[in-house]
């Protein structure tokens, strides 16, 4: 029964196949000695070679990435003309305006524009510095209103 299979791999061969028994056949180098790497080596000169990172299609993002289609101007508008309006008053009702404009594209792109932050701070300011607006104007209507006759 051991005739039909042949000796495993590096056993040598059939026993006194070309040399001592116990011993590969004549022809084969002993194999090189494994000497660790030293903890203390150097790194090493050139990065590892490998594959560039795949790119997706045309069209499509990279796995795991939610694709945005960045910041509604909208959103910056409003935040801007907000903070404008609290030197100059004006252009607070652009903030309020553009803060639903950015809010409005922002819901029809189901949220992959991104801002909507931003359009509620311009619409929390802006409808802060029209009310602070509407009052001011009733305290100088009342203080004019009530002066000598």
């Amino acid at each position: 029964m051991s005739d039909q299979y042949p000796p495993p791999y590096g056993s040598g061969g059939p026993p006194n196949a070309g040399g001592q028994p116990g011993y590969p056949p004549p022809g084969y180098p002993p194999p090189p000695e494994y000497v660790p790497p030293s903890p203390y080596s150097s790194p090493q000169a050139y990065p590892p070679q490998g594959y560039p990172p795949a790119y997706p299609p045309p069209g499509y993002a990279p796995v795991g990435v939610m694709p945005t289609a960045g910041t509604s101007k909208w959103a910056t508008a409003s935040l801007i003309c907000s903070l404008v309006g609290l030197c100059v008053g004006l252009t607070s009702i652009l903030g309020i305006i553009f803060g639903h404009m950015a809010l409005a594209e922002i819901n029809r792109s189901n949220n992959l524009i991104q801002g909507r932050g931003m359009a509620m701070a311009g619409l929390i300011i802006g409808y802060a510095e029209v009310a602070l607006g509407v009052i001011w104007v009733i305290f100088a209507i009342a203080v004019n209103s009530s002066g000598p006759h």
